[in-house]
């Protein structure tokens, strides 16, 4: 029997391995699933307009809210608005005065909008700033309209005037800002939303069916076959690949619906972190199942260390501060490069290493064990 002979015979036993194969089967559909929903999912801001405008500036207003791509306008009225507010339904709340128009072009610009928003809401202050700004852009093209027929004593033509305000807003600022960095300031924290992704879900799913799926190795042990194939010169190191690297691809197969829904870094540079993962996986498989001696006890290991390889490495959701206080800890956790490589394309070389440093251990592990054995 040759090594091919060896992973084909390993993989056939995986594919029919339907218990095992249903972890994978399952992680694809729930993945597959969360990524559905997350596409579907509105996360633009809330905002409830009520434009009681008796001219035509407080629809100028709402349309130029409505094409901010951050913002989910809901045409409202007064009363439908506040007794939403109040109950929680929308965060906030913005109301036109129905003398909005009327002033702006007297040039007033005070007590035009009302705003109410939660406190605890941060986007609130998008949504007030938007609107601010269309009032401030009309305002000051009304303002600018007045003033110029002060000093040329003539109403002059305002259709040319309008015409002539749109291509100046179009083109953008005119005014440039040097900026100044400072060294000592604290470089700004890029928050990652790891968990608005389908793919560590499933890579979760894909550790844990690597570590059950290590079942075969409480069996090689307990028969002798991996002394067996020792003397048909056969090594270890041949021997563990073989019988292990179906399940790997099996796992990376399964990842490719996941990867293709996922946002992030490019598609080709998520399978090969994918593919470090899994072999990280593999060896940390070999270390476990060197260790136990029934499938109770790998059961109960493959559970353990899935939870806390996964959450620690922050597949789930954002770690909390104190998290921090064990960062040398994270460098051992195949997910904690998996994260930073699927979500920028980060370097592979620190994901590199800790799957090598896994592999090691793991034949380290399986030696170790047979060589009590003997």
């Amino acid at each position: 029997m040759n090594s091919l002979a060896i992973f084909t015979t390993r993989l056939k036993s995986f594919l029919s391995d339907i218990p095992s194969l249903s972890i994978i089967l399952i992680g694809i559909v729930m993945s597959v699933a969360l990524s559905g929903w997350q596409n579907a999912a509105d996360d633009r801001y809330p905002v409830s307009v009520v434009n009681e405008d008796r001219g035509e500036y407080g629809e100028l207003v709402v349309s130029q809210m409505e094409k901010e791509e951050g913002l989910k306008i809901t045409r409202d009225t007064l009363e439908s608005a506040s007794e939403k507010f109040h109950l929680g339904k929308t965060p906030c709340v913005l109301v036109i005065n129905e003398d909005f128009t009327k002033k702006l072009k007297a040039g007033d610009h005070k007590d035009l909008i009302a705003f109410r928003a939660s406190q605890d809401n941060l986007g609130s202050s998008y949504a007030s700033e938007t609107a601010i700004n269309a009032t401030l852009k009309i305002w000051a093209e009304e303002y600018s309209f007045l003033k110029l027929q002060d000093v040329t004593g003539n109403r002059g033509d305002r259709a040319a005037f309008d015409k002539m305000a749109e291509e100046i807003w179009a083109g953008g600022s005119h005014v440039s800002v040097d900026g100044t960095e400072l060294l000592s300031s604290a470089p700004v924290e890029e928050q990652q939303d790891a968990h608005r992704t389908a793919l560590p879900l499933y890579a979760a799913f894909a550790m844990f069916y690597l570590l059950i799926g290590g079942t075969w190795m409480i069996r090689l042990q307990n028969s002798g076959l991996l002394e067996r194939s020792a003397q048909k010169n056969y090594s270890l190191v041949t021997f563990s690949l073989m019988e292990g690297l179906p399940g790997v691809l099996i796992a990376l197969t399964g990842a490719i619906p996941a990867i293709l829904l996922s946002e992030g870094a490019p598609a080709f540079l998520q399978i090969l972190h994918m593919l470090l993962y899994l072999l990280s996986a593999l060896g940390i498989t070999f270390t476990i199942c060197s260790v136990c001696r029934t499938f109770s006890t790998l059961i109960y290991a493959s559970l353990t260390v899935t939870g806390i390889f996964s959450a620690y490495s922050g597949m789930f959701t954002k770690l909390p501060e104190w998290s921090s206080a064990l960062k040398w800890f994270k460098l051992l956790l195949p997910g904690y490069y998996f994260m930073d490589g699927i979500q920028t394309g980060g370097s592979m070389i620190g994901a590199l290493l800790c799957m090598i440093c896994w592999i090691a251990v793991g034949f380290l592990a399986v030696f170790l064990r047979k060589k009590s054995r003997t």
